[in-house]
């Protein structure tokens, strides 16, 4: 189970919360000593399986004690801002061919 818990990647038509259910259901069937060393598995591989280079790079470019609920806390707040921006673009280019 480990093994296919380290081979997890996020694809295309999935979410960021999506590949984080599937990651946490995988970690759940694998015998970690403790919760902390099952979310640091969990962060590990959420980080290595993401599919945006840049999502990896806003996550490793946190401190080396990053917990998992700040990663995750850190790409839903970084997706959001990416969607708010290109809706906000969106609306703008429309907008600019309106007259």
């Amino acid at each position: 189970m480990r093994l296919e818990l380290a081979t997890l990647k996020q694809t295309e038509e999935k979410t960021i919360d999506d590949f984080i259910v599937r990651l946490k259901s995988k970690a759940a069937l694998c015998a970690y000593a403790s919760d902390d060393v099952k979310d640091e598995a969990i962060t590990q591989q959420f980080i290595k399986g993401a599919i945006r280079p840049d999502a990896k790079k806003k996550l490793i470019s946190k401190d080396n004690g990053l917990k998992l609920a700040d990663a995750i806390n850190a790409i839903q707040t970084y997706q959001a801002s990416i969607q708010d921006t290109s809706a906000f673009n969106s609306a703008a280019a429309g907008q600019s061919t309106v007259i």
